[in-house]
């Protein structure tokens, strides 16, 4: 970690940036952040930005300011101005509510269905195009990882943006699931799930509502 530990600042993050194609991240700069490691630790320091073409942290190498994937560290969490992320496997997930069972959390994924859409560039119809038949991360990917970061911040004045959605997942601490109605019981059975969602009316899509359902996950192991 000693080789990344970096406290210089970027230019602030802009609350209306949407990722694009030459900078596909959640934020518009690398931002100063906190790395919680799974032993508890927190004292490690780095810039970080969150790629929504790989659901991975990049952070900044100090030594040549080369972009570089963070997944191969052992994190539990990343704080970065009022926001913790928490890191479940290999996606970045933003904590956005949490009870004494879990958390709701919520990442931002590409749309490739609304991308087939539009003219997404690169000489690609929207007629053969397909999300089967092209891995969105061979285009996104190379135009910021393995690269100076001002070489990457440069390259966004040729930036298309991005079709990107909120998406909410439920995290009792080991099993993530999509957070609505279908994959709650295809996690755990329509006839184990019955009762529970009887006597609680969990609006979908509503976190304080939805937090009674971690709850259930862990009584359900």
């Amino acid at each position: 970690m000693t080789s990344m530990l970096i406290l210089s600042s970027i230019s602030a993050f802009s609350q209306g940036f949407t990722p694009t194609d030459k900078w596909p991240y959640v934020y518009e700069d690398f931002q100063n952040a906190t790395l919680i490691n799974v032993d508890g630790k927190g004292d490690q320091k780095a810039l970080v930005n969150i790629c929504v073409a790989d659901d991975h942290i990049h952070y900044v190498r100090t030594k040549d300011e080369v972009i570089l994937d963070m997944l191969s560290l052992n994190l539990k969490e990343i704080k970065i101005q009022d926001k913790v992320y928490t890191v479940v496997g290999s996606q970045v997930l933003e904590k956005v509510l949490e009870n004494e069972y879990g958390s709701i959390l919520k990442g931002k994924r590409i749309n490739y269905d609304e991308m087939n859409k539009v003219d997404i560039g690169y000489g690609i119809s929207t007629n053969n195009y397909s999300a089967s038949n092209l891995d969105m991360t061979q285009v996104l990917i190379p135009g910021s990882l393995n690269q100076r970061v001002r070489n990457a911040l440069e390259a966004r004045e040729y930036e298309q943006s991005l079709v990107v959605e909120d998406v909410l997942y439920l995290y009792d601490g080991e099993q993530l699931i999509k957070a609505t109605k279908s994959d709650f019981i295809d996690a755990y059975g329509k006839k184990e799930t019955a009762e529970f969602l009887k006597q609680n009316k969990i609006k979908w899509g509503k976190p304080e509502s939805m937090i009674k359902a971690i709850e259930f996950m862990k009584s359900a192991k």
